[in-house]
């Protein structure tokens, strides 16, 4: 498993109370889908972040509406 996955999973329940699974990650569900609302993503991001000392690009941010394409974009910090 990728060191992204697993921020992104630690993150999620530690401080969204979300139970992530590489199913749901992998299934393109958008944010609300699986509870998690606009703030929430914002705090996801900002803890991913700090997490794995990036610095993401807002602009790409602007286009991310699900958990899978967020972990697609950190890939590439992986």
């Amino acid at each position: 498993m990728s060191r992204t996955r697993d921020a992104i999973k630690k993150i999620a329940i530690e401080r969204l109370d979300i139970k992530l699974t590489d199913e749901i990650i992998d299934s393109g569900q958008a944010f609300k889908d699986i509870g998690v609302d606009s703030l929430d993503a914002i705090e996801l991001v900002v803890s991913v972040e700090d997490e794995l000392d990036i610095e993401l690009s807002d602009e790409r941010l602007d286009g991310i509406e699900n958990i899978k394409q967020l972990a697609d974009y950190l890939v590439e910090f992986d």
